[in-house]
């Protein structure tokens, strides 16, 4: 036997077995099922990077706000170390430090610098140290609850939870 008999009969072989129908003849094309299950894998995937990204961005974002503010405070000090400045002086050492276009201030606030829009507001206390708040990414300082206040919420909490368990 050589080599194209050899080829004959694999040839009849696998038409007889066809045939039979042990082995069913199909085209070599994704069916519309695999594909909207592919579609829909890539669309599971796609939504968990996107809620496992949204924070690391924020937090980059606010990183970079903190490193906007840190350098506007070492320009406020570098300027007072040197000597007496005023607040146009201060407001352009920012502007050329940072390099970027677009940066507006007086010196006690500055716009165009945070990455979300932020305006940054800088206060200086008796003692010359200065403090720079982000109106986006500094949270509003917090509302004063009164001693009292406390106090008498504790009493009506100990209370409901000294009733529930008389009432058992």
């Amino acid at each position: 036997m050589n080599v194209l008999s050899i080829g004959r009969v694999l040839k009849s072989a696998c038409q007889e077995v066809r045939q039979l129908g042990f082995v069913s003849v199909r085209k070599k094309a994704f069916a519309l099922v695999e594909m909207l299950i592919v579609i829909t894998i890539i669309g599971i995937l796609a939504g968990i990077y996107l809620l496992t990204a949204g924070p690391a961005v924020e937090r980059a974002r606010a990183s970079s706000c903190a490193s906007d503010r840190a350098t506007i405070r070492r320009e406020y000090y570098l300027l007072r170390a040197a000597g007496g400045f005023t607040s146009s002086d201060f407001a352009s050492a920012v502007r050329n430090e940072l390099g970027r276009s677009g940066v507006s201030g007086d010196g006690a606030t500055f716009s165009n610098i945070c990455c979300d829009g932020g305006t940054y507001t800088c206060k200086t206390d008796e003692n010359g140290a200065i403090s720079i708040y982000c109106s986006v990414h500094d949270a509003p300082p917090a509302t004063t609850i009164s001693v009292g206040n406390l106090v008498a919420a504790a009493k009506r909490k100990l209370s409901l939870v000294m009733s529930s368990i008389r009432g058992r």
